[in-house]
């Protein structure tokens, strides 16, 4: 009797419901990054930067020990205090620190898009700082709100720091949205007619639209039902998710250059076979000119070698400052000289 009289009045539906499906979803995401992790090291472990394998290894770290803070709290208050109702409203430490974990998860990832920013935009200085400083502002931002909410011992305190999860999360949607934007804008105006080069960048537009618009839309999400419905677990579901996400949406940047590389050797070959052909099946009549007897073929077949070969490039040498603002100048593949 005495645990029904101290057993809160909570609707469980859009409380703990909610965080257990948050649990869940998130689980899955970690594993998908687990996976990713482990195909990143296989294809680019001895190939990619040191540095760049080292933040890739401590964003995955961080988001796991963040996973490991979501699973603690849940795991007490489902299995340690099941017959303890009086417990629910108790807030664990653990989870006010996947509000620090998340925020290192989140600017570690923002700092390697930077880098794309960096050498997309030729070094410009305004242009990646003005986004530095977005990054910056998130990451204060996030850090006081984990200031505020450090020290917490019930759940109901939380409507004390809400202004200041509001503020964070506004930063964190706008600084998303301004990255991909960005960094579409500077990949589309590295177009450079090519057929070759325009399909590797359309690619990595597509790569960033979807990084962008799925990180952005969770954290918009996030903002929206912190407003709507603050007295429910929805906008802690989208905050516990956006660390998956940008571990997930870094992963698939990263390994999907292996697939570029494929399209890129495959356009490539097609144009060495052609023109290796081309050489083999007329060797004197383009070292000794055009016949009388065939003036149109020889003609046709030696214009074509030499616009292959101009295509190829110039389209190579505008690859290659694209490339390397992903990250890929190592594995995206050169033609090779004929």
């Amino acid at each position: 009797m005495s645990s029904e009289a101290a057993a809160p009045s909570l609707h469980l539906d859009s409380t703990y419901g909610v965080l257990f499906l948050a649990l869940v979803i998130t689980m899955a995401l970690w594993g998908a990054g687990t996976v990713q992790l482990y195909y990143y090291h296989n294809k680019f472990g001895h190939t990619d930067e040191w540095w760049r394998r080292l933040i890739v290894f401590l964003i995955w770290a961080l988001d796991t020990g963040h996973q490991i803070c979501i699973i603690k709290p849940l795991y007490m208050d489902f299995v340690k205090n099941f017959d303890n109702p009086a417990s629910l409203t108790h807030l664990d430490p653990a989870s006010t620190d996947t509000v620090i974990l998340a925020a290192f998860v989140d600017s570690l990832v923002q700092g390697l898009f930077l880098t794309r920013i960096w050498h997309l935009s030729r070094q410009n200085y305004v242009l990646t700082g003005s986004v530095i400083a977005l990054v910056i502002a998130q990451f204060v931002s996030t850090m006081v709100y984990f200031g505020k909410e450090n020290g917490f011992t019930d759940y109901t305190q939380l409507t004390k720091s809400v202004s200041v999860e509001h503020v964070a999360t506004a930063i964190i949607t706008v600084t998303d949205l301004v990255i991909a934007s960005t960094l579409v804008w500077l990949l589309h105006s590295s177009r450079s007619g090519f057929k070759r080069t325009d399909t590797v960048i359309n690619r990595l537009i597509l790569y960033t639209v979807n990084t962008g618009l799925i990180t952005g839309l969770c954290a918009l999400a996030a903002l929206v039902t912190g407003f709507a419905l603050p007295n429910t677990s929805l906008y802690i579901f989208f905050l516990f998710v956006i660390p998956k996400l940008y571990l997930n949406c870094l992963l698939a940047s990263l390994n999907s250059r292996e697939h570029l590389r494929s399209t890129l050797e495959a356009t490539d070959e097609f144009g060495m076979s052609v023109t290796a052909s081309t050489l083999r099946a007329y060797p004197s009549r383009i070292s000794s000119g055009m016949t009388k007897s065939q003036p149109n073929r020889p003609h046709h077949v030696d214009i074509r070698v030499e616009t292959d070969t101009m295509a190829d490039h110039e389209a190579q040498k505008h690859l290659e400052r694209t490339q390397s603002a992903s990250g890929s100048e190592d594995h995206m593949g050169k033609p090779e000289p004929i």
